[in-house]
């Protein structure tokens, strides 16, 4: 047995998952190379601490507190969501209606016309700009599947 089968079968071993043939040929070779031996008893030491660990049971308020948090949450994402639909819809009608009233009315000065014109360029550059770097950013930030 060579050293690099060794280290994939030593979890194994500590599991009790290898026949008994295995066991013996992987003891035999941990007994006589000292790199695997040390490995050996590290996997020892730390499966015995892993042992000692006890994480308590969560009471119930707490798992009625992550439940009722996730709750809000996913009710705030779709609030949100109709919202923005509700706003999108509101500067749609209200960007027609604008076109309507203002730019097709030869009452309105043209200088009126244009500052407005600019105006609303100038937002739609600036809403398009910092919505493509959101998803930009979202897309290669480091630490989306961080939990908060």
């Amino acid at each position: 047995m060579r050293c690099h089968e060794v280290g994939e079968l030593l979890s194994a071993l500590l599991d009790g998952e290898l026949s008994s043939s295995e066991e013996q040929d992987l003891l035999r070779h941990v007994q006589v190379c000292p790199v695997c031996s040390q490995e050996f008893r590290d996997l020892q030491r730390l499966e015995d601490m892993m042992s000692k660990v006890c994480l308590p049971d969560l009471p119930d308020a707490a798992w009625e507190e992550h439940w009722s948090c996730l709750y809000n949450k996913l009710e705030r994402r779709i609030g949100y969501l109709f919202a923005g639909i509700g706003i999108t819809l509101l500067l749609i009608y209200g960007f027609f209606e604008l076109l309507h009233m203002w730019f097709l009315n030869p009452a309105v000065s043209l200088l009126l016309k244009m500052s407005i014109g600019i105006l609303g360029v100038g937002l739609i550059i600036l809403c398009i700009s910092t919505s493509r770097e959101k998803l930009l950013s979202r897309r290669y930030d480091r630490y989306k599947e961080l939990v908060r």
